[in-house]
């Protein structure tokens, strides 16, 4: 997420990684005004590039 994307919505794009399962997928945690949004799998992780229905339902 570039700077312009983050002023016009106010998000923060924050990597981490999944703790769900020992996988460890990759991730992006979206926050918005402090407050976690929504989670994102990261494509540049090693560990398959999504995340799997519990990091979905997260």
């Amino acid at each position: 997420m570039t700077r312009a994307v983050q002023a016009q919505t106010g998000e923060t794009k924050v990597p981490g990684w999944c703790a769900l399962c020992r996988s460890r997928c990759g991730c992006f945690s979206i926050v918005k005004e402090g407050r976690l949004v929504r989670i994102e799998a990261d494509p540049s992780h090693p560990t398959g590039r999504a995340l799997c229905a519990k990091g979905q339902a997260a």
